[in-house]
C-alpha cells in the first residue's frame, strides 16, 4: 500500500506535464491541521511569494499552494522555487483535484497585495510584526476540541513546552520550574489563563490558545518593529528589530544594521566563504571588537562558534555556523539596561535565523579607507592604556611599571593572556604579573647582579606606540646618575629618548643582562625634562621576587654583546601589557 502511495507522489513530482489533463496546476507547499495556522502560514509565504492560496482539504486539513500554472510553466516554476530555497523540498506539483473551498486570501486580502519583494532593493523585507488578538472577534467555533488540543499538544517538543511555561510565568499564572513537563502546576496555570481569557477551562491549551498566549508574551517586542529580513547578498534570513535599526552598509564579512537614533543597539549579519581555519580566525577576530566585551562565555567547535559579552554599557551575542564552505551568522548588540527585552529579542533572532543561496564577497564592501583601530568597519576594543613589560621567568611571569594598574578591571599580556598582580598592595614601583593560563615565553630575561656605573651605555626596548606596532622599538641612552632625583638608591637616572609606551620595559647593560626596569616618567606631580627617565635597579627586582618564591636567572658578567644581538635580545624579552576597563 505505502509503495503505491509513494509511487503516486513521485509521479506527481517528476512525471512530464502531459500526464496532467487539467490546465490549472499548483505547487503545494505544505498542509496544516488548523485553519488559523494555515491562514497564518499562507500569509507569511505571501509576503515573499506571489499567487499564494490556502484551500480546505476536508477532515480538518488545509493546503497552502502557489498557482495556478499552465502545463508549460509549472515544472520550471516548481524547480526554480526549490532551487532558490523559497519552498520546502517536500513540496510537490498537484492538479488541485482535492482542493475544496478557498479559505485564503479573502476578497479584502489578496495574495498579490502582500507580495512586497522589490527588485530595486539590495535586500527585501517581509514585515512580521507581532500583533495581539481582539478576543471578542475570535471565531471560537474554529477552536479545537479537547481531544484535538491534546493531540496537538503531544506534538510539541520540550523547548516549545518550556516557552509556554515562560509565557504563563510572565503572565503571572505560573511560578514553578521551567522544565517542559506539564504537571499539576502547569495545568492549574493554564486553567487560570483560560478563565481570564474567556476560554473553556480544562487545563489544556489548544493551538489557538497557545498562539494567543505567545502573542501576548511577545507584546514586549512589538515596539521594536520586528521584521523578517531576507538579505539576498549575504544569503541570510532572520528577524531584526527594524523599528530601532536601519540598514547601513556592507563591510565584508558583515552587513551593518545601525541604530536609527544613534544609540548603542545594532545588528550585523555574518557572511563569508571559509573553512575551519577561517572559522577559527573569524572567532578570534570578533573578540577584538569593542561590540563584544570580554566578560561572557565563548564556545568554539568544528562547525561554529558563539561569543557572549557584557559590560556596563552593552550586552551582545554573536553566533556563526559553517556549512558547505560558507560561514554565516549574526551579531546582536543591545543596551545593558534593557536586559529583559534583549533576552526575548535574542531568542526571536536566534529562532528565525535561516540561510539561503548567496554569500558576501570581499569585493562587496563600500571600499572605504581601512582604519588601523577598526576591523570589518567596527572599532577594535581599546585598552585604558598599554605599556611594556619584561618576561622574567620560564613560567611567563612579567614585570612592569606598577603605576595606574589599580584602575584596571582586567590586565592582559599580549596576545590575550589574562594576568593577575601578585604584589598589588605593597607599594612597589613595579608589578609582578602572573598569567592565569599557561604561558611559555620563547625568551626570558637574565637580571644583572653587577650594577651599572655613571655614563655606562644602556639599551631599552618597549612598545613605544602602545601596541600600534607589532614589535618593540629599541633605543639607546646612558646612565646620568646612580640614584633617583629624591635620593632613592633603588633608582637610577637615565638620559634616553623613551616614550610613554616604553614604561615597564627592560633596560639592558652592554652585556645583555637586564640592569633595570624603565619607569613611567609621567608619574608624580612634576613633568621631567625631555629624555630624562628613571629606572628601577635590577637588584630590587631580584630581591622582591625572591620573597614571593619566584627566582629569576641572574648574570654577573660584563662581556659586551654586539649591538645587533643586543637589540634582538632586548626585543625578545619585551612584553606588551594592557589595562582594560569595562
Amino acid at each position: 500500500m505505502w509503495r503505491q502511495v509513494l509511487s503516486v507522489i513521485a509521479g506527481m513530482i517528476f512525471l512530464p506535464s502531459l500526464l496532467f489533463a487539467d490546465d490549472s496546476l499548483w505547487v503545494q507547499i505544505e498542509a496544516q491541521p488548523s485553519l488559523l495556522e494555515a491562514e497564518d502560514r499562507a500569509r507569511k509565504y505571501a509576503v515573499r511569494l506571489p499567487n499564494v492560496h490556502a484551500f480546505s482539504l476536508g477532515s480538518g486539513w488545509y493546503a497552502i499552494a502557489i498557482g495556478p500554472y499552465t502545463q508549460d510553466d509549472v515544472e520550471l516554476e516548481y524547480q526554480n522555487l526549490r532551487d532558490t530555497l523559497e519552498i520546502p523540498f517536500d513540496s510537490f506539483i498537484s492538479t488541485g483535484d482535492n482542493f475544496r473551498q478557498k479559505i485564503w486570501p479573502s476578497g479584502s486580502e489578496t495574495a498579490e497585495s502582500t507580495y512586497t519583494r522589490s527588485a530595486s532593493n539590495i535586500f527585501s523585507r517581509a514585515v512580521e510584526q507581532i500583533e495581539g488578538y481582539d478576543l471578542s472577534a475570535i471565531d471560537r467555533s474554529q477552536d479545537e476540541t479537547l481531544e484535538q488540543a491534546l493531540l496537538s499538544e503531544d506534538a510539541l517538543d520540550r523547548s516549545e513546552k518550556k516557552e509556554l511555561q515562560r509565557a504563563l510565568q510572565w503572565a503571572g499564572y505560573y511560578s514553578s520550574s521551567i522544565d517542559g513537563m506539564f504537571g499539576i502546576d502547569t495545568r492549574n496555570s493554564m486553567k487560570q489563563w483560560q478563565s481570564a481569557n474567556q476560554f473553556p477551562v480544562n487545563g489544556v491549551l489548544s493551538t489557538l490558545q497557545r498562539d494567543i498566549l505567545l502573542r501576548q508574551y511577545d507584546q514586549i517586542l512589538v515596539e521594536l518593529g520586528i521584521e523578517k529580513i531576507t538579505d539576498l547578498q549575504t544569503g541570510v534570513v532572520l528577524n531584526l528589530p527594524m523599528g530601532m535599526l536601519e540598514f547601513s552598509h556592507y563591510e565584508p564579512p558583515l552587513a551593518h544594521f545601525n541604530a536609527a537614533d544613534g544609540g548603542p543597539q545594532a545588528a550585523y549579519v555574518i557572511s563569508q566563504r571559509g573553512n575551519k581555519a577561517e572559522l577559527r580566525a573569524l572567532y578570534r577576530a570578533l573578540q577584538t571588537l569593542s561590540i563584544l566585551p570580554p566578560d561572557g562565555s565563548r564556545k568554539l567547535n568544528e562547525n561554529g562558534f558563539s561569543i557572549a559579552g557584557q559590560n556596563s554599557q552593552i550586552i551582545s551575542f554573536a553566533e556563526a555556523f559553517m556549512s558547505q564552505g560558507e560561514i554565516k551568522g549574526y551579531i546582536l548588540v543591545w543596551p545593558s539596561a534593557d536586559d529583559a527585552r534583549y533576552r526575548r529579542l535574542l531568542s526571536n533572532v536566534k529562532n528565525s535565523f535561516e540561510t539561503i543561496t548567496g554569500v558576501l564577497e570581499p569585493t562587496d564592501g563600500t571600499g572605504g579607507l581601512q582604519e588601523v583601530d577598526a576591523l570589518f568597519g567596527l572599532d577594535l576594543r581599546q585598552p585604558l592604556f598599554s605599556r611594556s613589560g619584561v618576561f622574567a621567568t620560564p613560567e611567563g611571569h612579567v614585570i612592569t611599571d606598577a603605576n595606574g594598574l589599580g584602575q584596571c578591571d582586567e590586565i592582559t599580556i599580549r596576545p590575550n593572556y589574562k594576568a593577575t598582580v601578585l604584589n598589588p598592595d605593597d607599594g612597589d614601583d613595579f608589578a609582578i604579573l602572573a598569567p592565569e593560563s599557561r604561558l611559555v615565553p620563547l625568551y626570558f630575561a637574565r637580571f644583572a647582579r653587577m650594577p651599572l656605573g655613571l655614563n655606562d651605555q644602556v639599551t631599552s626596548a618597549g612598545y613605544s606606540y602602545e601596541g600600534r606596532l607589532d614589535f618593540p622599538s629599541v633605543t639607546q641612552g646612558s646612565v646620568d646618575e646612580m640614584r633617583g632625583l629624591d635620593g632613592n638608591e633603588d633608582i637610577m637616572r637615565l638620559s634616553i629618548p623613551a616614550m610613554k609606551g616604553d614604561a615597564g620595559g627592560p633596560v639592558l647593560s652592554q652585556s645583555g643582562a637586564v640592569s633595570g626596569l624603565l619607569l613611567d616618567a609621567s608619574a608624580g606631580p612634576r613633568s621631567l625634562p625631555q629624555n630624562v627617565h628613571l629606572a628601577l635597579k635590577s637588584q630590587k627586582i631580584i630581591d622582591r621576587m625572591a620573597t614571593l618564591g619566584i627566582f629569576v636567572q641572574t648574570y654577573s658578567g660584563r662581556k659586551p654583546v654586539e649591538d645587533v644581538l643586543l637589540a634582538k635580545q632586548a626585543r625578545s624579552i619585551t612584553a606588551l601589557v594592557r589595562c582594560w576597563q569595562d
